[in-house]
């Protein structure tokens, strides 16, 4: 029986993303285990039979890194204890240190998933300039002896370039969406709500929503909403108080952290994401799924979700300005968007279902153990 053991940062992580995997290869008989750290969800994984070993990181900056060591060390001991065929890594920091960690264990098969390159391949400040080298260093020494699977073309064009072969490199679109559980939805709303999803981070374009927002409200009656929680041990998180002060002012609603999003969209009639850069964004998975028409960046991870004109329209990142127009058409005109609305929804099960992503690892798998 194959022995398949998935390491992620964070319970929740794995449970929005990859849980539908992991139950169906345990479903195809493999034993599976993740490595993560436990917070609120552990029990939800453990209920469904799969094995759960906590790894403890810190969520401060200084100590995450100060502690990257300690994390490859356990994860050396748990590879060595546990023994799996295949280990699987999720997130470019524990693609590294499961990396280096697999080195120093038995002989197990790797595949190494980059779930995006973050805000660090975006910014132009000395610090992150410096850590994008080190990464990039890292990935180039550790990922020609592993399969390597990608999120978005634009991805998979770094990686290239990194000198990683050509073979080892996947294109595996997101982690899919679950097209019977998000599903279209006859909207009854007087006013159309344009809904961002998101955590609260400056560079998921919340910024630019709201300043959109305040232009867009002066023509057009449309509510705007943001969902989703602040982030304090991101740099990049909003601040509660300026949250607040968004909502005093009467530009958005801020809805917070939602656990019910299926029946969140079934009250959304355009979601709009300006987000800087993505791996490929579950948020728009489940909108489009749900036959929700889209405004969001011409960005890394976006543009794999939404074809311009067609299922919604592609924008310059960093720019409020050109949010307004495709917005203020989309609320005006019913018509378009469930026009866009069944676009997206065809776009997803051609393409990116679940099931359509879990076979491709499920076949990347099998590949593996014939090698």
């Amino acid at each position: 029986m194959q022995k398949l053991m998935y390491v992620v940062p964070e319970d929740f992580g794995f449970i929005s993303h990859r849980l539908a995997l992991a139950k169906k290869m345990m479903a195809l008989g493999s034993m599976v285990s993740v490595v993560t750290s436990i917070n609120n969800h552990g029990k939800i994984i453990s209920d469904e039979g799969i094995k759960l070993i906590e790894l403890t990181q810190s969520k401060n900056n200084l100590k995450r890194y100060a502690g990257s060591f300690k994390i490859i060390l356990n994860l050396i001991s748990i590879y060595r204890r546990e023994n799996p065929d295949i280990v699987h890594h999720f997130t470019i920091r524990m693609v590294i240190l499961g990396s280096i960690a697999a080195i120093f264990s038995k002989k197990i098969q790797v595949v190494n998933t980059i779930t995006g390159l973050g805000s660090v391949f975006i910014s132009h400040r000395l610090k992150y300039k410096l850590i994008r080298s080190i990464i990039s260093t890292s990935l180039r020494l550790l990922l020609p002896g592993t399969n390597t699977t990608v999120q978005n073309h634009d991805d998979y064009k770094f990686i290239k370039k990194l000198g990683i072969p050509k073979d080892k490199i996947h294109l595996i679109l997101g982690s899919g969406v679950d097209t019977d559980l998000y599903t279209p939805y006859k909207k009854s709303n007087q006013i159309p709500i344009i809904a961002l999803p998101s955590r609260m981070l400056w560079v998921k374009g919340v910024g630019e929503f709201v300043k959109a927002g305040r232009i867009l409200k002066k023509t057009v009656k449309c509510k705007l909403v943001l969902i989703g929680s602040n982030d304090n041990n991101n740099p990049d998180s909003i601040d509660i108080e300026q949250l607040i002060k968004w909502q005093d002012e009467g530009v958005i609603e801020w809805w917070g952290h939602q656990t019910d999003m299926v029946s969140i969209l079934k009250m959304i009639d355009i979601v709009c994401f300006p987000s800087y850069r993505e791996g490929l964004p579950k948020s728009l998975l489940e909108a489009a799924s749900s036959g929700i028409p889209i405004v969001t960046t011409d960005s890394p991870g976006c543009r794999e979700v939404v074809k311009n004109s067609i299922n919604g329209f592609l924008v310059p990142s960093r720019d409020f300005k050109a949010l307004i127009e495709p917005l203020k058409v989309l609320v005006e005109n019913n018509k378009l968007r469930s026009v866009m609305g069944n676009a997206g929804r065809e776009k997803i099960m051609s393409e990116l279902s679940s099931d359509i992503i879990i076979q491709q690892n499920i076949n990347l798998y099998k590949n593996i153990n014939h090698e």
